[in-house]
């Protein structure tokens, strides 16, 4: 599973410098799934509209454009504005789309979900990532996708570990330690053909 590009827009979203309301990671139950019901669009065009609302702090912790590209628009510990009366406890990521979404799009989601799931303690698995509609008292067509077929998908992508380098370590080394080859190890990071790694870069150790 190859990482996706990463816009970092967090000092760029609408009400960065004083959010409405924080929280630790430990509050973060599960994760919330949208789509923009827009055939294309990004995070700054959608803002427009949640300032007339009057929103303090936008709908989504990300979003996935059509190319795949993710913009990460608040830290985690910030609370977005995705599903109303459950927000404290969810991180919102938005696909744009209308109920059709591209193949960039769903392996950029499955990466981002299973980062997530590697990183929140208490977002304990595939059952706690439902879409918008799922949660209670939401009147809305939102994801525009069927989450059970999403969840199905989910559960057969590959799980990986996170491995931060230190002093000594070289890809051949760590592919015996693994298990792997080099080559996996090369495609997953986005190394192309380097055996270059630096002392704490974070890895993803795929376990195919």
């Amino acid at each position: 599973m190859k990482i996706p590009h990463i816009i970092d827009r967090t000092r760029l979203a609408m009400g960065w410098q004083n959010p409405w309301q924080t929280r630790s990671l430990r509050s973060i139950s599960h994760i919330a799934r949208h789509h923009s019901a827009t055939a294309t669009g990004t995070t700054a065009i959608f803002e427009n509209h949640w300032r007339v609302m009057g929103w303090r702090n936008g709908g989504y912790h990300y979003t996935i454009l059509r190319n795949g590209d993710i913009e990460r628009n608040y830290p985690e510990t910030v609370v977005t504005n995705g599903v109303a009366g459950h927000n404290y406890r969810i991180i919102n990521i938005c696909l744009v789309g209308n109920s059709s979404f591209t193949d960039e799009q769903e392996q950029a989601w499955e990466w981002l979900v299973n980062d997530l799931l590697h990183r929140l303690p208490n977002v304990t698995g595939i059952g706690r990532v439902l879409g918008h509609n799922e949660f209670s008292n939401q009147a809305t067509l939102c994801p525009g996708t069927d989450m059970n077929l999403v969840r199905e998908k989910l559960l057969k992508t590959p799980p990986y570990l996170k491995y931060t380098v230190e002093a000594g370590d070289t890809l051949w080394q760590l592919s015996m330690r693994f298990g792997i080859e080099v080559a996996d190890l090369q495609e997953v990071n986005n190394l192309g053909a380097s055996d270059l790694i630096r002392v704490g870069q974070q890895l993803i150790i795929p376990k195919f």
